[in-house]
């Protein structure tokens, strides 16, 4: 994808087929079933929601003259400076399609301000707690602090008063779109992405906005401490990236709460530092769930469940860069897990029990190549982020799965995909090895 289909993605003077992907000759593999097409991507409506593009569709693009970029192509060069775009020029084109991806991600029909949603269309057209963390964190590395703190805002509007996060949310704010159980990970991602903002924000302004979310961390602090049990370290039961009811712990729920612990007691000790209690409480919990981590999941091998001996990507959690180091038994886990999750077109599968249908996740493919990146493993890094590269849509954006034939499947853009791309990306160009730049 060179510099001028980025300008066609966003405006031309007629009207101009978007290329589909490449015909695939061979067929499906038997016993594959072909996953439905959604979206390849989006570009900016007439009223300035998105406006999804679909496969084959012709796109009507508002243009001066060749000569001259319209105001929507000005307006994204304009924003698209304001930060930094990783990568180099290896991967500058995945980046910056990541970048407008995300950006544009945040305008929804009747969006509240930073409501992003974690795709164009259908039932990713909502705000996942989960997804919007790990996008603050994208654009506070990428220096679109404003955009972060505007996710964040959203997030803390939104947030229950027992302090957890509901499952997703409708970007109006107005409520939640059906009965999915709580999902207990918000309030380990978030409370991560508060303090990667807040280590990144202008020192002079950034405080004003932090007493705003400081009741949103604390509230986090208050309900995971309410939920972990002292005798075992585990959490209670609750969904996680699975998205599928849960009897017991889960290893992805639990990493997840040790980093936001772990992230809170930064936050406060940087931001608040005479909450020396919370701080206390932060530190107490984040010990209990490591030992908890330590004592069940380690000496089971780091299984998904306890129950259920297969892993699956949340190994990643235990890896740098969301840690200062990894336990050697956890790097041999994760390495062989990523060899069992292997799909027919390159990426991984969420999980070793993940059901063989053929295809690739582009989230979890993407944090093998930020984990490889953090780990100082550059060879498996570019490995990962070219597989990527490779399979993006014809508009550049990354879809959520990729087909056993190497096509793209279901949505694109997927923001968290994209987020998790970009801090890869970051990861790789700084070379920071082993601890990484995200937990300090």
């Amino acid at each position: 994808m060179g510099a001028g289909v980025l300008c066609l993605a966003l405006a031309v003077s007629t009207l101009l087929p978007v290329s589909d992907p490449a015909p695939v000759e061979e067929p499906v593999p038997e016993g594959f079933d072909e996953i439905e097409v959604l979206s390849i991507g989006v570009i900016a409506g007439p009223q300035g929601a998105f406006q999804v593009v679909l496969p084959g569709e012709k796109i009507t693009r508002i243009l001066g003259s060749n000569a001259v970029e319209s105001e929507v192509a000005r307006s994204q060069r304009e924003w698209l400076e304001t930060g930094i775009i990783p990568g180099g020029a290896k991967y500058h084109d995945m980046a910056e399609r990541a970048l407008l991806d995300l950006h544009m991600l945040m305008r929804a029909p009747d969006a509240l301000p930073g409501a992003v949603v974690a795709a164009p269309t259908g039932i990713w057209e909502y705000v996942w707690p989960r997804d919007s963390a790990f996008i603050s964190v994208a654009f506070s590395h990428t220096g679109h602090l404003q955009e972060a703190e505007e996710i964040l805002g959203f997030l803390a509007r939104v947030q229950r008063p027992d302090g957890l996060f509901e499952a997703r949310y409708l970007p109006d704010g107005s409520g939640v779109p059906d009965d999915r159980p709580l999902q207990f990970d918000g309030c380990g991602w978030v409370p991560w992405a508060v303090a990667e903002w807040y280590s990144l924000a202008p020192a002079d302004t950034r405080n004003a906005a932090a007493r705003k979310f400081l009741p949103m961390v604390v509230g986090c602090l208050n309900a995971v401490e309410r939920r972990v049990d002292t005798l075992t370290g585990l959490p209670e039961p609750s969904p996680d990236y699975w998205e599928v009811p849960e009897t017991e712990a889960t290893l992805g729920s639990t990493a997840a709460l040790l980093l936001g612990t772990r992230q809170t007691a930064r936050f406060l000790s940087e931001f608040a530092p005479e909450r020396t209690d919370d701080i206390r409480r932060a530190r107490t919990l984040a010990a209990r769930l490591e030992w908890g981590i330590t004592d069940h999941f380690a000496t089971a091998g780091f299984p998904r469940r306890l129950t259920a001996p297969p892993r699956d990507a949340s190994l990643a959690f235990l890896m740098p860069p969301f840690t200062d180091f990894a336990q050697a038994e956890a790097v041999t886990a994760w390495s062989e897990a990523l060899e069992n999750m292997r799909r027919p077109a390159g990426g991984v599968a969420p999980g070793e029990s993940w059901r063989q249908d053929g295809v690739s996740w582009t989230p979890q493919t993407a944090l093998a190549a930020l984990v490889a990146a953090a780990g100082g493993d550059d060879q498996q890094a570019h490995h990962w982020l070219r597989w990527l590269d490779d399979h993006r849509t014809a508009l550049g954006s990354i879809p959520e799965k990729v087909q056993s034939d190497g096509s793209p499947g279901d949505v694109a853009p997927l923001g968290w995909s994209a987020a998790v791309t970009l801090l890869a990306l970051l990861e790789l160009e700084n070379g920071l090895g082993l601890g990484g730049y995200l937990s300090k």
